[in-house]
Formats: C-alpha cells, sequence, structure tokens
C-alpha cells in the first residue's frame, strides 16, 4: 500500500483531468476504499518505529496534501467541531468534490454566482444564491456541478475528517470576496503569502498559544489586504487589547481590498451581536 497506491492514483486522476464528471466518479471511488486507513496506519506504525520517519506528502497541523498538480488538488483536512457564525465567503471558481469520514454531523451549504458573472471582471454589490444545506455523515459525499457554485462548510458538530477534490483546470487566479449577507466586496489574487500566514495562525490555535506583537505589526503593515485581514480576524477570537484598534485603522484604509474586507468583518461582529440580543429576548 501507500505511495504505490497514491501514485496509482495520482496518475488515474490526470489520466481523467479533462473532465469534471469523470474526476468525480474517480474520487467516488477512491472514498470508498480503505487508502486513507491503510496510509495512516502506515505512517502511525512507520512514526512509531521510527522517530525521525518523513512522511511523503504535504503535512500541515490539520491536513495532508496528496495531489497538487496545476489541473487539481486532492487533500485531506481534519475539522474540530466549530459552530455555525456568519463568515465571509470566498469563490475561487474551481469545483469541488468532498466526502466525510468520522462521528461528527458537518453541514455543508451551496452557494452560486450568477450565471452571467464572469469571476475575471469583477463587480461590486453581486449577490450570492443561496442554494441548499445540507448536513453529511460518515460515508455521506457532495460536490458542486460547475464553477459557478461554491460549497461551504458552516459547522461541525464533532470531530471530522473531509477529502477534498478542488478541480483547477481552467481555473482564474482571481478570488472574490463576499460578506456574510453573500454580496461581493471585493477581488484578490491567489496568495501564497496570505495562506502560509493562515497556516501560521492555525498552528498557533492548535497549540494554544498567541503571536507575538511584532508578528501581528508585520502582518497588519503588508502589502497583502489577506493578511492584514486574516491578523485582524486573529486577534479579535483571541482578545487581543489592540484588534478593535487595528479594525478600525483597516475599515479607514486607503486600500480598497483591506477597507472593505474590515467593514464586512464589523458587519459580522454587529449582526452576531444582534443575534445574541434575540436569543436572550
Amino acid at each position: 500500500m501507500g505511495y504505490e497506491s497514491l501514485a496509482a492514483l495520482r496518475g488515474i486522476l490526470e489520466e481523467n483531468a479533462g473532465d469534471w464528471m469523470s474526476l468525480r466518479s474517480v474520487f467516488s471511488d477512491h472514498v470508498r476504499s480503505n487508502f486513507l486507513d491503510e496510509f495512516l496506519l502506515d505512517e502511525l506504525s512507520a512514526t512509531a518505529a521510527d522517530t525521525e520517519h518523513i512522511v511523503r506528502a504535504g503535512v500541515g497541523q490539520g491536513s495532508f496534501t496528496f495531489v497538487n498538480t496545476p489541473d487539481l488538488e486532492y487533500s485531506v483536512r481534519f475539522v474540530a467541531p466549530f459552530n455555525a457564525s456568519r463568515q465571509l465567503v470566498k469563490w475561487s471558481g474551481m469545483p469541488q468534490a468532498l466526502a466525510v469520514r468520522g462521528s461528527g454531523a458537518l453541514t455543508v451549504r451551496t452557494l452560486a454566482a450568477p450565471d452571467n458573472c464572469d469571476i475575471e471582471q469583477f463587480r461590486p454589490g453581486v449577490r450570492l444564491h443561496e442554494c441548499s444545506v445540507k448536513e453529511l455523515r460518515e460515508g455521506d459525499e457532495f460536490s458542486t456541478e460547475n464553477s459557478q457554485e461554491i460549497v461551504q462548510i458552516c459547522a461541525a458538530a464533532g470531530p471530522t475528517v473531509v477529502q477534498i477534490l478542488s478541480y483547477r483546470r481552467g481555473a482564474s487566479n482571481i478570488v472574490w470576496t463576499f460578506s456574510p449577507a453573500l454580496v461581493s466586496l471585493y477581488r484578490e489574487q491567489s496568495s501564497l503569502e496570505a495562506s502560509r500566514f493562515r497556516n501560521v495562525l492555525r498552528i498557533a490555535q492548535a497549540q494554544g498559544v498567541g503571536l507575538s506583537d511584532d508578528i501581528y505589526e508585520l502582518a497588519l503593515a503588508s502589502s497583502s489586504a489577506p493578511v492584514s485581514l486574516l491578523a485582524i480576524q486573529s486577534m479579535i477570537e483571541t482578545g487581543h487589547d489592540k484588534a478593535f484598534a487595528a479594525l478600525h485603522r483597516a475599515s479607514e484604509s486607503d486600500q480598497a481590498a483591506v477597507r472593505h474586507g474590515a467593514r464586512a468583518i464589523l458587519d459580522a461582529l454587529f449582526q452576531n451581536g444582534d443575534d445574541d440580543i434575540a436569543t436572550q429576548r
């Protein structure tokens, strides 16, 4: 098993990379196999036998990336329990398929951009349509039909493992950000810098430690809007005493992406506060 099976899977996926329907079929067959159980068991056994054993797959604090090519990405993400809350929504124009493992239920919703909306031609004020909300459990599979649809994980009732296939062929490197009210705010290019900073935040959160002020200051001064906004969200979530001052400055920023993103965060905070008050009543 192990890397020989993974190499075979990569070959089959690449052979079918010209057609999303075919890729979904291959992925469905794969997630019903014992691959993931055997892979994890092999790696845990190898690590127990040799503490210097190297896992030859893209490993994050809570994820594995098994296949990463210009056409597609196949990864496994470990999702900790969390409650539903109002979130910013990202549209990357990539169809996705996912499969759920574990005892916890996962709530996902499907959103869709208008058919006449081109991801390359950003327009503020475009509203997403909510197509469906589903609860997925052990063994369930789910996928979007085309590049106009978005699948968003909204809540997890318990620890869950999610296998995710993302179809990159023909996708833009442009990402739209929508407010929690599902209205387009700004566009940006996919950012490796933001992805790396997000991983730093995840590691810090998993270890129960906060980032130093020096790191936050560097992030807030970054020319990358996603990095600045991630820093602000982390400061708010960890109760940093300068979080709201940073949010206020960002909401008045000369950089449109930062300004719109900060105001969306502020709107979400106010909305969550209103929801809490309504619940208490």
